[in-house]
């Protein structure tokens, strides 16, 4: 059992691994071969537009926008180029040595972004032998190729602030339709009937919840440092796509809404000589609802499984306030460990390679040729008269300016705070609602 929490010194740098391409945006693709010439050179490109139906396609009518500032940065997190959108709203980096990159759409001075790119389709990769936690950072890629990605979960997050999670994500667990309690050999998963009452809303998308599990220790770090626990609940879209909701918890008073949980557990590894069986049936309402802190801030991140098949394009939201639950539920969850034969389940910490935490940026990884198609779109759906209608989000002296309503016509974003009122004479009836809201 921890009572003090575990400080992780950074990982080295991994070797770059020539794997197939992993971004926040389904359009994305590799295009083109490259040349005996240039062997280890490629390129990416993209565009900025006005992405109305939000669909992440530029459509008839929806101009780029020019004028916008994109950085590309390396493995290591650092600028290594940076351009502006043509008149055409379009970009492009040349000669990049084969690696990940991260393309980053730098936000102008008091805009906040509004609509982050969450991926809603996910083709699951492969698991060809077994696998443990002895050492997963040599073993995992020999027999889940996706392990050796670029963009791999989980990660230490620091240095960055965290963000109100709620602007982005809602959650609707209802506790109804447990199903039973599964033994995977490497957590407990307590998985929900398909169809169930229970869903998150990431940016307009439902995600379905189809099991929640633990880890010991967590899995992500906050500056360093790792909590006593992790709780990860797991939503897929009717796409395939999963976002993974993480809690960490930390050692306190017992946990009331997890209780009926862990008193099963402990009561089938008693009734069993210290084993768990393959499943048990599970029915209890849980009000899961209640776990979350009443502070939602947070991070959101694209990252991958943190098991095999390590797939990425994982959507992430890691919150920030943990939760309690007591030692002797702790020392519930490593008696389950020991049934395995396990100490822990968590893997360790994966390098971030460019990745930033709450922003609208794209991951790619080039072995040559190019890669094109990386979009920023930004617009949301406000239900008006049923139009789409294309929205943005300025601060003006701590004071939220929202609902910036151009019509459903595309439009040059405005190049300055002070332009917002004119942006070029374009939009059907131009509209402006202040609403006073908390800073973040």
């Amino acid at each position: 059992m921890l009572t003090n929490r575990t400080t992780i010194l950074p990982q080295a740098t991994k070797a770059l691994g020539l794997v197939g391409a992993a971004s926040l945006t389904v359009f994305s693709l590799l295009a083109g071969s490259a040349t005996s010439a240039s062997a280890q050179l490629g390129s990416i490109s993209g565009i900025k537009f006005n992405d109305l139906n939000k669909n992440g396609v530029r459509d008839a009518l929806e101009l780029g926008l020019p004028g916008w500032e994109i950085e590309l940065l390396n493995f290591e997190g650092n600028v290594i180029a940076s351009t502006t959108t043509n008149l055409f709203g379009t970009y492009r980096f040349n000669n990049l040595p084969a690696g990940p990159y991260v393309v980053r759409e730098v936000l102008k001075p008091g805009w906040k972004q509004t609509l982050p790119t969450f991926q809603k389709s996910l083709q699951l990769g492969q698991v060809l032998g077994p696998w443990d936690y002895s050492d997963p950072d040599s073993q995992w890629p020999l027999i889940a190729p996706d392990a050796s990605g670029n963009f791999q979960s989980p990660v230490n997050i620091t240095e960055t602030p965290s963000t109100d999670l709620s602007k982005f994500l809602s959650i609707h667990y209802s506790g109804l339709d447990a199903e039973t309690i599964k033994n995977t050999g490497y957590a407990f998963d307590v998985e929900y009937h398909p169809g169930n009452a229970n869903f998150i809303n990431v940016a307009g998308e439902r995600f379905d919840l189809l099991q929640f599990h633990f880890h010991y220790e967590s899995e992500h770090a906050i500056d360093n440092v790792l909590s006593d626990m992790e709780v990860h609940f797991v939503n897929r879209h009717a796409h395939g796509g999963l976002s993974v909701l993480g809690l960490l918890i930390e050692e306190g008073d017992t946990n009331q809404t997890l209780a009926p949980v862990f008193d099963e557990i402990a009561a089938q590894l008693a009734a069993n000589n210290g084993a768990f069986p393959s499943t048990v049936p599970f029915t209890d309402v849980l009000d899961l609802e209640s776990l979350f802190p009443s502070d939602w801030k947070g991070w959101f991140y694209n990252g991958s499984l943190t098991t095999p098949p390590a797939t990425e394009g994982v959507n992430w939201f890691v919150f920030e306030t943990p939760i309690e639950m007591s030692a002797a539920q702790i020392d519930i969850f490593q008696d389950f460990l020991a049934s395995n034969n396990l100490t822990n389940n968590n893997r360790p910490l994966q390098d971030l390679n460019g990745r930033q935490f709450n922003e609208h940026n794209h991951q790619e990884t080039i072995s040559g040729g190019s890669i094109s198609g990386l979009n920023f779109g930004n617009a949301l759906d406000l239900g008006l008269l049923g139009l789409l209608q294309f929205n943005y989000q300025v601060t003006v002296n701590g004071d939220d300016v929202g609902d910036l309503n151009f019509g459903n016509t595309a439009v040059p974003e405005p190049m300055t705070i002070l332009g917002v009122g004119m942006a070029f004479g374009f939009g059907a009836g131009f509209k402006r609602k202040m609403n006073k809201k908390q800073k973040d």
